[in-house]
């Protein structure tokens, strides 16, 4: 009997410390879900992660609610694009959090890529893994200033974040765009911030329907780029599926009807539902290809040439890359 009461009073006190080991764990915010799916890949359990942007919001535009203010106010700390200037440089004059930004990512060795006329493109460079590991370094480097305790965790955390970018890096270039001869089709760009996955699977990039937020290109380019098209020159238009939404996307949608050119989506500013970045970029990855190697059909709802992965030949491609990763890792762990 004593040693039930003994047990029985122990349970508060296991309670308690679970309460306060919850209540120790990191706050942290980030502008969009890429960025938070990164987070949460090196701060693990030490942290909980949130996304101040929705993924269905159009970035740009989106106006924080008095309510989010206040949940950013009890942050550990925020992580931002440096381009989504509109909301992160309020945040940073109203809340005075830690946070990491472009120019931290920069000395990480960001990839910036250019447009040709125009200059640095920084819509979406989050989406070339490289950068990924970029991002991952300045967060890991401030959540050991933060949390100096768990320093290991989040170098053990960040370690391993790389070895499943090293893979992934590896088998697009050695696997999957020459297999697929991912460097001998030619595109066009609805948005910039598709430039990062061309980027990454080597497409040619032959023109930019858009150069930014509401900058379409003169009408003097269009036509060369509508002539291309019609000659089979650009063969696939990528477009962000945020762009869908957008007076951009129906202007795409048309311009494809027009040549015939199909239409790739990709995923931009999402990745919260995946387990980790590498496969959110893994999913993408498996769109692209997926789009191509399959029959586009002409969509009427939405009007234009919308080309999608039939659903079977996605998932094997999906599950194909997720086999690999898995016999990868176990190499390098020494179970294989």
């Amino acid at each position: 009997m004593l040693i039930l009461i003994i047990l029985n009073s122990l349970i508060p006190l296991q309670h308690e410390i679970n309460l306060e080991n919850e209540r120790e764990k990191l706050i942290i915010f980030a502008t969009i879900g890429t960025f938070s799916r990164i987070v949460k890949d090196i701060c693990g359990d030490r942290g909980e992660v949130y996304t101040i942007i929705p993924e269905s919001a159009e970035p740009h535009q989106y106006q924080i609610p008095p309510s989010m203010i206040n949940r950013l106010r009890e942050a550990s700390l925020l992580v931002f694009t440096g381009h989504i200037e509109s909301i992160e440089d309020k945040l940073k004059m109203a809340i005075n959090i830690p946070y990491v930004t472009l120019e931290d990512y920069i000395k990480h060795g960001l990839t910036i890529l250019e447009i040709s006329g125009d200059g640095k493109n920084l819509h979406g460079y989050w989406l070339y893994p490289p950068n990924a590991v970029a991002i991952a370094e300045a967060v890991a480097e401030k959540l050991k200033d933060i949390d100096p305790s768990n320093s290991e965790y989040y170098d053990r955390q960040l370690e391993k974040f790389k070895r499943e970018i090293h893979m992934l890096m590896d088998n697009v270039n050695n696997l999957l765009v020459p297999r697929n001869g991912l460097n001998m089709i030619s595109v066009a760009l609805a948005f910039p911030a598709a430039q990062y996955i061309a980027y990454m699977l080597q497409l040619k990039v032959k023109a930019f329907i858009s150069r930014g937020e509401g900058i379409l290109i003169g009408s003097s380019e269009m036509l060369k780029i509508e002539d291309e098209m019609k000659r089979g020159e650009i063969k696939y238009i990528l477009m962000p599926d945020i762009s869908l939404r957008t007076q951009l996307g129906e202007y795409v949608k048309q311009l494809s009807s027009e040549t015939e050119t199909p239409i790739v989506i990709i995923k931009t500013i999402g990745g919260w539902e995946f387990n980790t970045y590498a496969d959110f970029i893994y999913y993408n990855v498996g769109l692209v290809i997926g789009a191509l190697k399959s029959h586009s059909y002409i969509n009427r709802t939405m009007g234009g040439r919308i080309c999608e992965g039939e659903n079977y030949y996605l998932i094997l491609i999906i599950l194909a890359l997720t086999i690999i990763l898995t016999l990868e890792t176990w190499k390098l762990m020494g179970r294989y």
